[in-house]
């Protein structure tokens, strides 16, 4: 694994639901925020590009984190790949 692909797997990108607080989908990025589209699934792919156009209407602006960081407080996020 070289050390672009191990920085991306410690970072996702994270969409927040407008609509169901506590629901978000994420997806692996580097930290930059940058999703490797050609590495998702047809499946992933569908919903990272679902998410992104609808930024403002269904989901809020995404944020870079690292994986498994959950919001304090918060009830735990569902990824869009285990939904």
């Amino acid at each position: 694994m070289d050390t672009e692909t191990t920085s991306a797997a410690q970072y996702e990108l994270r969409f927040k639901s407008l609509a169901d607080e506590g629901t978000a989908w994420s997806f692996p990025c580097d930290a930059q925020g940058r999703v490797d589209m050609d590495a998702l699934d047809e499946r992933l792919l569908h919903r990272y590009l679902y998410a992104r156009a609808t930024r403002g209407r269904e989901f809020l602006m995404p944020a870079v984190q690292l994986r498994g960081d959950a919001p304090t407080g918060r009830r735990p996020h569902r990824t869009a790949a285990s939904e």
